[in-house]
């Protein structure tokens, strides 16, 4: 009867404390009403990582959509408050779809600067400014000019870190995170002549974002001690 008990006490504990965390995520289209028949050159997801830092995915459409050539070499971001210290790549091999050979090289305004977005008139507010923190694609070395980037069907992860005393990411909630991540931009290039002249610079357009729940640690421990409970409870009886 005891361990009837600790089994009844432990399955009520899981279900009166479970909760949930929300993944918070962003995510962007990229298109232009001249292009493509208005279609989106490709999405970004920007979501929380961990307390400091914004994890980042890019998916270009495929080349069924836009072209074999098409490829994003570069992007940009305003951001509310606070400016990133570090981007860089995950672990080589973390991601089977990551394109680990990327090296993402942040712009310095001095020496160049991205202009405002081609479909900047198709947002209200009308985005003509340019964006604060901008970067392309190189590969091997961080000083190569050889630029290169994410072609069409592929996709591309990457991490931008925060000063601790800037942010807490862990904190946010989906509308601090939109506030928090003011413009998202994407530089694309090899296009064909007659598409902008081979090159386009367009603004991200905010999809209709729902986070997803996520067990907290607290919650996955809840249900180690029920599923315990039952154990014990089932090798008692037996």
């Amino acid at each position: 009867m005891k361990t009837q008990h600790m089994f009844i006490l432990s399955l009520l504990i899981v279900m009166l404390t479970v909760t949930t965390a929300q993944a918070v995520s962003l995510t962007y289209t990229y298109s232009d009403k001249d292009y493509l028949g208005g279609a989106s050159w490709g999405s970004m997801t920007a979501y929380v990582e961990d307390a400091n830092t914004l994890g980042i995915r890019y998916t270009a459409a495929p080349t069924s959509v836009i072209g074999a050539g098409s490829t994003a070499t570069g992007f940009a971001f305003t951001f509310s408050g606070a400016l990133p210290i570090a981007i860089y790549n995950p672990s080589r091999g973390a991601f089977g779809d990551d394109q680990d050979v990327l090296k993402w090289v942040v712009f310095e305004k001095k020496l160049s600067t991205l202009p405002p977005p081609q479909n900047g008139d198709e947002f209200n507010p009308v985005i003509d400014n340019k964006y604060v923190f901008e970067f392309a694609a190189t590969e091997g070395d961080g000083r190569s000019i050889n630029s290169t980037g994410v072609k069409a069907g592929q996709s591309d992860i990457f991490y931008m870190d925060f000063n601790s005393s800037a942010v807490d990411f862990l904190a946010f909630s989906l509308a601090d995170l939109k506030s928090f991540v003011e413009l998202t931009a994407v530089r694309l290039m090899g296009l064909p002549s007659d598409i902008n002249g081979g090159s386009l610079f367009l603004a991200g357009k905010l999809e209709d974002s729902t986070p997803a729940p996520v067990p907290e640690p607290g919650t996955i421990l809840l249900l180690g001690i029920g599923i315990a409970g039952l154990g014990l409870y089932r090798m008692k009886r037996g």
